[in-house]
């Protein structure tokens, strides 16, 4: 199988549909898009559906109807080897004991590795430990480093990988508000300067809004919105959440503004 992705093509949902046993219909038709070059905000309350659909696009889990497709192709088709060479996933909790951050980095090369790390993984890890600033980390064990710290050595193991895809599940979660705004640059920069087609299951809207380009808002398992900034309107954001909002302008763009219950049209 050619598991190149070209310019253009994507890793999309085709109105997928999964329920877990004993729970009402978690997805129900769903569809989603993830562009090379792009950084796509998966957005909405809790229960909505969001890691489900991560999961599906992953193929971790498999949706009960619809299809997902990498590169046109159905990704059931892939095997696990070629899937992790073409699908980066952080997930919310990665966590690995008694490793250094250089080794856990070059356990991301373990897609690309035959027998024993070569040349050029050594050189693909030494190049992320200096864009991501982890170089005096990099003899540090796991358990020594904060939160941020942490969280950025996990989406540097997902960008030694080089996929073409990059999926997250809440990558700012507990983090302060600097560590935050960092880690969402290193995923815009990978979309925007390697061209990576990046995803991330998010809860701050506004962290949304300032660092990702196309949206898609969940409600009740659905899609009720999908698309660019001009989809984020306050109807819109209102009725996935359920709560009034009011939009203030800002720089280029705007801020959501959450209002008491009783303020709602």
């Amino acid at each position: 199988m050619d598991t190149h992705i070209a310019r253009g093509t994507v890793l999309e949902a085709n109105e997928i549909a999964f329920a877990y046993p004993g729970s009402g219909q978690t997805l129900e038709k769903v569809s989603a898009q993830i562009l090379p070059g792009s950084f796509l905000a998966i957005l909405g309350v809790n229960g909505c559906g969001k890691t489900t659909l991560l999961s599906c696009l992953d193929d971790i889990i498999r949706p009960q109807r619809g299809t997902v497709t990498l590169a046109g192709e159905d990704i059931a088709s892939y095997t696990r080897e070629e899937r992790a060479r073409k699908i980066a996933l952080v997930a919310q909790h990665s966590h690995a004991h008694g490793v250094t951050v250089y080794d856990a980095l070059l356990l991301g090369r373990k897609p690309h590795i035959k027998a024993a790390p070569s040349e050029e993984d050594f050189t693909i890890v030494d190049r992320v430990i200096d864009e991501l600033g982890l170089g005096p980390l990099a003899l540090r064990y796991l358990d020594e480093l904060s939160g941020g710290e942490h969280q950025k050595v996990v989406i540097g193991r997902a960008l030694v990988q080089e996929t073409d895809v990059l999926l997250l599940d809440e990558p700012t979660n507990n983090l302060d508000m600097a560590n935050q705004v960092e880690v969402m640059h290193l995923v815009r920069n990978a979309a925007h300067e390697h061209d990576i087609a990046c995803a991330a299951v998010m809860h701050d809207i506004n962290l949304a809004l300032r660092y990702c380009d196309r949206f898609c808002l969940l409600k009740d398992g659905k899609v009720l919105a999908s698309g660019g900034p001009e989809v984020m309107t306050k109807e819109t954001i209102e009725d996935v959440y359920d709560v009034p909002v009011e939009l203030v302008a800002h720089g280029d763009g705007f801020l959501v503004v959450p209002l008491d219950k009783g303020m709602m049209s």
